[in-house]
């Protein structure tokens, strides 16, 4: 799960820095399965027994502890420990843990994620899964912030040791294919690890667009992404700005797509580190 927070946060730092000329809020949704029948068959295996009455009875029996006036007085004490205890029972019990049987996937990856941004900085809010929570960037303090709301918490993120970047040389090739998504035409750019010879290496298809006033695909090329920020090298070299990601993999695939674009002026506070949070480490 790290591993596509950096990956998420590569592709926001990718369009906070080609729009700089523009401020409002991108919509994304994010569609995910698994690909390999062995995993999804284990996978759903897991998700069916919790599931089950019996789990869930156990888990019943666990949320009647926290009830406990010492347990209630302990959670008052660490509220980050009470959010945490509160979001791994709500992901094991109820409708989500029956429909993550059918789809394991659905309920570790986000279902959508806004997209606000301002100037150089931008602010992602992550709507379900395992990831769920908020990614603030300052790329005029190339600073990248994971924000959890419910333990009033924050912690850096995306940046790897100097001593260690990356190596990955992604080969891209421009295809003529184009398609239109939100009534701008895109063209589809396929990348693929150009060194990696792995059965579990990671391709992309991704479409992009020059047509959207404010977002200036040029800047993307004065990107180092690969310099720190796991996962997504490739997206400082793309010609045009990214409106559908498809990532394909032997074990699972993935799509993100932009449903809505919306100018409009934005506060400055909302991409600051709230004052009264503290760092995780």
């Amino acid at each position: 799960m790290k591993k596509f927070t950096a990956f998420l946060a590569a592709v926001c730092l990718a369009v906070t820095l080609s729009a700089q000329d523009f401020e409002g809020t991108i919509s994304w949704k994010m569609t995910a399965e698994i690909a390999d029948p062995a995993l999804k068959a284990k996978m759903q295996a897991a998700q069916a027994r919790l599931a089950s009455p019996e789990m869930q009875a156990q888990l019943q029996q666990a949320q009647a502890a926290m009830q406990n006036p010492q347990m209630q007085e302990m959670m008052r004490q660490n509220p980050q420990m009470k959010a945490m205890i509160e979001r791994q029972l709500a992901a094991m019990q109820g409708p989500g843990a029956a429909s993550a049987a059918e789809n394991p996937l659905a309920a570790m990856l986000p279902e959508s994620f806004t997209f606000k941004t301002k100037g150089q900085r931008s602010l992602v809010i992550i709507k379900g899964g395992m990831a769920a929570g908020e990614i603030l960037t300052m790329a005029d303090k190339d600073a990248t912030y994971r924000i959890n709301r419910d333990e009033q918490t924050y912690q850096k993120i995306g940046h790897e040791s100097a001593e260690t970047p990356s190596t990955t040389i992604y080969k891209i090739t421009r295809t003529t294919e184009t398609a239109k998504i939100l009534g701008y035409t895109c063209t589809r750019c396929d990348v693929e690890p150009g060194t990696s010879t792995s059965p579990e290496k990671m391709t992309y298809t991704v479409w992009v667009t020059s047509e959207i006033k404010g977002l200036d695909p040029k800047k993307l090329r004065e990107i180092r992404v690969g310099q720190g920020r796991s996962g997504a090298n490739f997206v400082g070299q793309l010609d045009g700005v990214p409106l559908k990601m498809e990532v394909h993999s032997a074990k699972a695939n993935f799509t993100m797509e932009v449903t809505a674009i919306t100018p409009g002026a934005l506060s400055a506070a909302a991409f600051e580190l709230p004052a009264n949070f503290t760092e995780a480490p």
